[in-house]
């Protein structure tokens, strides 16, 4: 990141496809997975290429087949997703954020680090219009992830759940969990996520050194710190039967020793964000106040080199949010 590797350009505004909207961008949430993808971790397939998939902004202009779903001045979210096949077995059950064929805002197609954004209107939804933009937009991804790890993890009243990484998609991990009346342990190195984490309404708060007393307590773990060491910690503190999901982007799976982590019908999963219908369920919550925005740092369009560094630095207590 260091060198400020992301210019402002002009570019000319596309030609509306039939299904597509061109949206004013109001509001983008900043993502670790944009650092990978402008330091090379993700390669870009072409360069040059406006990153950002947490997109919230105001409908200009349709195309027209997309009349039939979106208007001009509804305000609408994007996500990672930009179109899929609609075809293959994994886009017919819902699922169209597996499917081989998927394109991708920020990676494939030019995303939201820019004042215009053309979006294709079949994979967006409409946002609560009682919360502004800023603090949505981090539910257009972290929000999501979370919703769908949350999902997966099979969270059941009584249950208990640990949360390593509670920065942005671990907060909203935080408020989904209780709301599945699963009593709550976030685990973090970072005291000022272990308050936040609290203020959410986390149920214990501890250290990642405290976690070793807790070894054997949990039927869930959620992962969210992106550290390969850290799978083996959230193993050890499921119980027999556990399920483990990876909601982070790690670098590898390093070795452990087998009879202290999967053993004994331990399971881990991963989660590859989530679906537009998970993305309407959660605003739908969002929108009757039952989860709550998290902490944002709003910043303007013109310090988004700046925005990467402070997330890369880790001194981030929620979300960054770009405002153009």
């Amino acid at each position: 990141m260091e060198g400020a590797p992301l210019h402002e350009i002009d570019l000319d505004t596309p030609r509306l496809g039939e299904w597509d909207a061109l949206i004013r961008v109001e509001a983008c949430g900043v993502c670790g997975t944009d650092l990978s993808i402008v330091e090379g971790r993700f390669k870009a397939p072409r360069l040059p290429l406006v990153p950002g998939h947490e997109a919230v902004g105001r409908v200009i202009e349709v195309g027209r087949a997309a009349e039939e779903l979106v208007k001009p001045g509804d305000l609408i979210g994007a996500y990672w997703v930009h179109s899929s096949c609609g075809n293959c077995e994994y886009c017919l059950t819902g699922r169209e954020q597996l499917c081989m064929e998927r394109r991708v805002n920020g990676l494939d197609h030019n995303g939201c680090y820019a004042e215009y954004m053309v979006v294709d209107s079949r994979y967006v939804a409409r946002v609560p219009s009682n919360i502004d933009p800023e603090s949505i937009a981090p539910f257009m991804c972290a929000g999501l992830t979370a919703h769908r790890a949350v999902k997966l993890s099979g969270l059941e009243p009584g249950r208990r759940v640990a949360v390593i990484g509670v920065g942005g998609l671990g907060s909203f991990a935080v408020q989904l969990a209780r709301l599945r009346g699963s009593r709550v342990t976030a685990i973090s190195r970072s005291a000022m996520h272990l308050a936040m984490a609290r203020s959410l309404g986390a149920d214990d708060a501890v250290t990642l050194d405290e976690a070793s007393k807790l070894y054997g307590s949990f039927d869930s773990v959620l992962l969210f710190a992106p550290s390969s060491n850290l799978m083996e910690t959230g193993l050890r503190l499921l119980k027999k039967g556990g399920v483990m999901v990876i909601a982070a982007n790690l670098d590898d799976v390093p070795s452990m020793p087998y009879r202290f982590t999967l053993a004994s019908e331990r399971c881990v999963r991963s989660v590859s964000v989530g679906s537009r219908q998970e993305l309407r369920e959660l605003l739908e919550l969002v929108g009757a106040g039952v989860v709550k925005p998290i902490p944002i740092d709003v910043m303007p369009l013109s310090k988004a080199n700046e925005a990467l560094l402070k997330l890369k630095s880790g001194n981030v207590r929620g979300r960054i949010v770009l405002k153009p």
